[in-house]
């Protein structure tokens, strides 16, 4: 959710700087040089766009990664309980949740 807003309100300035420039331009009366200028304009605010852009993707996924991990170990810690019912309710069959939360994780 904070992503897509980031990225929409780069979209936003973008879309800014962009109205600014071609108020500022008269069509009928350009050079080449200018329309030159205007497309160098265009390309450094898109690559500044596209490289905020994979910023925050990266900042994303770097978040997801952390919140997998932390999903992980509480998968841990709930195994474990599990593991500890399974123990006082029967007295055998030790490890079998962990066990098996084990080779689930083994394909993740």
């Amino acid at each position: 959710m904070a992503y897509n807003m980031l990225v929409n309100l780069e979209a936003w300035i973008l879309q800014k700087k962009l109205g600014v420039i071609f108020h500022t331009m008269s069509y009928s009366n350009q050079s080449k040089d200018s329309l030159i200028s205007l497309e160098d304009q265009l390309e450094t605010a898109l690559s500044a766009t596209r490289a905020r852009k994979t910023e925050l993707t990266m900042e994303f996924v770097k978040m997801l990664q952390e919140k997998e991990e932390l999903l992980r170990e509480e998968n841990l810690v709930l195994a474990s309980q599990i593991d500890n019912t399974h123990i006082q309710r029967r007295g055998g069959t030790v490890g079998l949740a962990r066990r098996t939360y084990a080779s689930i994780r083994t394909y993740a």
